[in-house]
Formats: C-alpha cells, sequence, structure tokens
C-alpha cells in the first residue's frame, strides 16, 4: 500500500504527560483527523500485522486530510511491535513528522497513573474542579501496564524507552514538547506550535480538559517519606522534591 500524500504525524508519549488536551485540541482541526492511541485495544491483543492494517484503514477513512495518530512505547510492545521497523512502516505509509511529548518529572507521571487508576477519572472536563484523591505506593511493587515493577525499574525503563526513539527519529522531522515547558503554562499554545509544525494552517481550537493532580507530591501520595527513600542516590531523587505548582 503506497500513498503520494504526505504529512501524516505520530505522537509518541507514555501518558499522563499533557499528551490528552493537546491531541484534544487538534482533533478539532477540520483538515486533521486525529486518532488518538488506536493501538490501544484492551479486548483484543492486536498482533503486528492486524495493527498496522488498523492505520492503513485510518488513513484511508481519512480521504484527503491529514492522518495522525498516537502510539505508547507499551502498546507497541503489546502488538509485537519494534520501534524501528514501526517507524519505517509509517514513513512509507506517508508519515513524515513525528511528535514527541515527555514529562520530565517521571514520578509525577507515575502517580498521576496512580491516581487515575484509583479514581477511574483519567480526564476532567475544564472548568471542573479537581477532587483530590490520595494514593500510597510500594516503591518495590507499582501497578502498571498489566503488571508490576519496582518505582525504580518504570522510570528507567520509560527513560531507556525515550533514549530508543531519539535514535530511531535522529534524521526524520520531529517535534518535542515537555509537558512542564510546554503544555502545562499553556496547552494552546503547544497546539499552535504543533499545528505550524504539521504544516497545517491556524486554526481556533478549545482547550478542553483540565489537570486532575494540580498538588504537591506530599498532599497527593500518602507516603511520600517512603518513596523519598526509594529514589534517595538516584538521579531521580529530585523527583520527590518537585512540587510542580
Amino acid at each position: 500500500m503506497s500513498h503520494e500524500r504526505r504529512g501524516n504525524a505520530c505522537m509518541f508519549h507514555i501518558g499522563r504527560s499533557g499528551s490528552t488536551v493537546l491531541a484534544d485540541q487538534m482533533g478539532q482541526h477540520p483538515d486533521l483527523v486525529w486518532a488518538g492511541e488506536m493501538l490501544d485495544h484492551k479486548r483484543v491483543r492486536l498482533g503486528p500485522a492486524t495493527a498496522l492494517a488498523l492505520v492503513e484503514a485510518g488513513i484511508r477513512q481519512a480521504g484527503g486530510r491529514r492522518f495522525g495518530l498516537e502510539a505508547k512505547f507499551y502498546h507497541l510492545r503489546r502488538a509485537g511491535l519494534e520501534l524501528e521497523p514501526f517507524v519505517d512502516r509509517l514513513e512509507a505509509l506517508g508519515f513524515d513528522r513525528f511528535l514527541v511529548v515527555r514529562r520530565r518529572n517521571l514520578l509525577r507521571k507515575v502517580v498521576s497513573s496512580q491516581v487515575a487508576r484509583a479514581s477511574r477519572r483519567w480526564h476532567l472536563p475544564a472548568g471542573r474542579e479537581a477532587v483530590l484523591h490520595t494514593v500510597r505506593i510500594d516503591p518495590q511493587r507499582v501497578p502498571i501496564e498489566g503488571g508490576h515493577r519496582p518505582l525504580l525499574d518504570i522510570i528507567e525503563h520509560y527513560l531507556a524507552d525515550f533514549r530508543r526513539l531519539d535514535a530511531v527519529l535522529r534524521d526524520r522531522a520531529r517535534l518535542d514538547l515537555v509537558f512542564e515547558e510546554d503544555i502545562r503554562p499553556d496547552p494552546a499554545a503547544a497546539c499552535r506550535r504543533t499545528l505550524d509544525f504539521l504544516g497545517l494552517p491556524p486554526c481556533e481550537t478549545a482547550v478542553r480538559l483540565a489537570r486532575t493532580t494540580p498538588w504537591p507530591l506530599g498532599q497527593i501520595v500518602e507516603n511520600l517519606d517512603e518513596v523519598r527513600a526509594c529514589l534517595a542516590g538516584s538521579p531521580h531523587a529530585w523527583m520527590t522534591e518537585d512540587e510542580e505548582p
């Protein structure tokens, strides 16, 4: 399957990093069909061929409009897709722009995931006041991505995934966005920058989502001292002190 039309885009992220508020705005652009995390099939285990067939079907359904999707490293692994061959295949399908959304404080990402899992509230509509939901984290056995792993291992694993991605995208057109620097301060500005990178005309979009956990870690994590002890002496110890206003 070949496509002469270029300009399709893939956003890589690990979740709880401002990706959804950004994607929601992008999906409001009339010239862009944004499929979101289309490889996240909780009920059916995708294989490599099925996952790529879904992408191809999405492109066809987009017609003459640009097409975009989001890929988490976890979703790729679950579908049996290796990162570099996946990107090569996307490129053959007209994907020539790649977005990388990161969150510097990966502890905050893990905490946000645990709060969402416990409260069963993953997103919050704009204008709705967030409700504090505290969690207790076992640093040696954190439930994540269908299993349980030590906190330190989770953080190192995320960093390793992004290093691999950096290598794969080294010579490709990419836009890097950081939650703390680009998305949290002004989601609308982050969207304008993204649309410009995609070569799409400016478009008025609404920021329709708000932050779910806008409190210092000390108010959210019931056993923060235990978490601090776990990360003490590691390069990630600073994450326990970041209050992220």
